[in-house]
């Protein structure tokens, strides 16, 4: 239930912040750079919710599945990516056209890392479930649902690389992943799990 709530609390959070900040375009400007306005103390709030609702969502994952080498990989990779998560909630990135800051380089080092670990995670915890009984049935969803993440993130990268809407195509890789996370939680409170 966590992790479904950190879902919903992050992505309330990040609605109630753009709807407040007319000078910034959410298609061009990343998440992020909405925390400098006036209810920049939001995203904070649903960064460290999400973050919350994901180490929940690792130790519930990691108490589903059996053990083995593939199991732990896939949660302390998962929890490492919500770790980044939340350091770089705690480190505001600058304006925009403004220099870059030390608090603004830590920021999207956790940010970008913590889009690589999940990315990883969730593939390894696809095969983790394929070999589980009472996730078997999920795991070809959980496959497609990474792929989705993984297309979503190639997709970042090339807006980022040739500068052309990176604000939507990170607000793309974060409904992927989070549409995971929420999926992931769902599974986890059906009886059996």
């Amino acid at each position: 239930m966590a992790a479904m709530l950190g879902v919903l609390w992050f992505a309330a959070a990040l609605l109630a912040l753009q709807s407040g900040s007319g000078r910034l375009d959410w298609t061009r400007h990343y998440v992020s750079q909405f925390a400098n306005g006036p209810r920049g103390w939001l995203l904070a709030m649903g960064v460290f919710g999400h973050a919350a609702g994901n180490f929940a969502l690792g130790v519930g994952l990691y108490r589903s599945l059996g053990r083995g080498a593939l199991r732990n990989w896939a949660c302390a990779l998962f929890l490492l990516a919500t770790a980044g998560f939340a350091l770089a909630g705690l480190f505001s990135v600058e304006p925009p056209g403004a220099a870059p800051s030390a608090a603004g380089v830590i920021h999207r080092t956790a940010s970008s890392a913590s889009f690589a670990l999940e990315l990883a995670a969730l593939v390894l915890l696809s095969a983790a479930f394929s070999r589980e009984a009472h996730w078997r049935r999920a795991a070809r969803l959980s496959l497609a649902l990474s792929a989705l993440a993984g297309a979503a993130s190639a997709v970042l990268l090339s807006a980022v690389a040739l500068d052309w809407r990176p604000g939507l195509a990170e607000r793309a890789a974060l409904a992927a992943f989070m549409a995971w996370e929420f999926w992931a939680g769902a599974q986890l409170v059906r009886p059996g799990q």
